[in-house]
């Protein structure tokens, strides 16, 4: 197991796997070169990809490819930009990374850091996170064809630090933070 104390902060390296057959966490997998927190993770092509971060003092343009099957960790291209509380999502064979900070503010073009993303019928979604001010309940998607983002219907609930996944054609935004109290509720998105 790999750490680095930074203050009164421990970040780990380790990595954890779940094996639902067994409903059982276990810690054999490489870690990753890079101690940090706030990474965006997605898989792409069989690839797990963890991007960008922070490493307790800076904010990382690493990106790191993981294969399962050599259980190994490679460095890949970095990103142009440092990012923290950066969301990835996978559209079109592409890995997208969305908003985050540099440290100092949020990055365009969705101008959030801790938001969720998800690939949703065709378009890519950025749901929640925070600005420089506060919590948001906003929602925007992507199309790639146009190259365009429109804002959609928000969530009821402001929503940082949040988990945003599709399942059976419907979005969902897991937890988060709403400036004040951590949330153990979800919201549906149906585009009905």
């Amino acid at each position: 197991m790999k750490f680095e104390r930074i203050g009164k902060s421990v970040l780990f390296s380790n990595i954890f796997r779940f094996d639902p057959a067994t409903n059982q966490w276990s810690c054999d997998v490489a870690p990753t070169s890079t101690c940090r927190t706030s990474v965006g993770v997605a898989v792409l092509d069989g690839f797990l990809y963890a991007v960008g971060g922070q490493d307790g003092i800076n904010c990382l343009d690493v990106v790191e490819r993981y294969d399962a099957r050599r259980n190994e960790w490679t460095c890949v291209a970095p990103m142009g930009t440092r990012r923290l509380g950066v969301s990835v999502s996978v559209l079109n064979g592409c890995l997208y990374a969305v908003g985050g900070s540099d440290g100092q503010s949020p990055l365009n073009t969705v101008e959030r850091k801790h938001l969720g993303s998800a690939v949703f019928d065709g378009h890519l979604y950025a749901v929640g996170g925070r600005d420089d001010s506060c919590e948001l309940s906003s929602a925007e998607k992507y199309n790639p064809v146009t190259n365009e983002w429109t804002a959609v219907v928000a969530m009821n609930n402001r929503r940082s630090g949040v988990g945003l996944a599709v399942v059976n054609e419907r979005m969902y935004a897991v937890g988060g933070f709403d400036g004040t109290t951590y949330l153990k509720t979800a919201e549906v998105f149906d585009p009905e």
